[in-house]
């Protein structure tokens, strides 16, 4: 039924977002407590790859909305 395809492009929505978003908090709270040395030679490289799946991952939502919007408006 619509309901459950909302479900079901809610739940990957929200799958995506924890799964790009927590990486970054992960690092984030490694700068918070390991030396500064740490910061310089992971966090800037890794920060930029971070980024950009986080950017990919809101662009992939935009396209779920999209292709969902009418029973998404239904429901």
């Amino acid at each position: 039924s619509a309901e459950d395809r909302v479900t079901r492009m809610m739940t990957v929505i929200l799958v995506m977002t924890i799964c790009s978003e927590m990486p970054q908090s992960v690092l984030n709270f490694l700068v918070a407590f390991l030396p500064s040395g740490f910061r310089a030679n992971i966090v800037d490289r890794l920060g930029n790859i971070l980024m950009t799946i986080l950017m990919i991952t809101s662009a992939c939502n935009l396209f779920f909305y999209l292709s969902m919007s009418r029973k998404f408006k239904e429901v």
